[in-house]
């Protein structure tokens, strides 16, 4: 069986992720993102931040999250119904990344979640995850 995909792909979100060596990162909260330079001026929080021991969390109205456990950063953006100019992350992911010089990075990686639309109907798409994904083993 042979399915025609759609040749677009439709992205919905942009992370980067940043992982440090030995570094508490749960510290990251709307201050020292917004006097770090690191966010824009007028940004409205989306959301109460979360702050535990383990994990910290800040979420933006413009579809901006940045997440922080005790090694490694999030920065994550919503792409629904924006057009490139409108897209921050990399921005935000380099003043973040700037700021944050002095610390010893060990990795980083660029996440893209989406989806590519079959041409068929449902059943196309249906048959390929039965058929396909979901088939017994031998």
């Amino acid at each position: 069986m042979s399915i025609r995909m759609h040749p677009s792909l439709y992205v919905q979100e942009l992370a980067f992720v940043v992982a440090f060596r030995q570094q508490d990162l749960t510290l990251i909260n709307p201050e020292f993102l917004h006097y770090g330079g690191i966010i824009p001026e007028g940004w409205e929080l989306d959301q109460q931040p979360v702050r535990s021991a383990q994990a910290s969390q800040v979420a933006y109205k413009n579809g901006v999250t940045i997440a922080a456990n005790t090694r490694q950063i999030l920065i994550a953006e919503s792409l629904n119904n924006k057009t490139s100019e409108q897209v921050v992350v990399a921005d935000i992911a380099k003043r973040l990344m700037k700021t944050l010089q002095n610390l010893e990075f060990q990795a980083i990686g660029v996440n893209v979640r989406g989806y590519v639309p079959c041409l068929e109907e449902f059943t196309a798409a249906n048959q390929f995850l039965r058929d396909k994904l979901l088939a017994p083993g031998p």
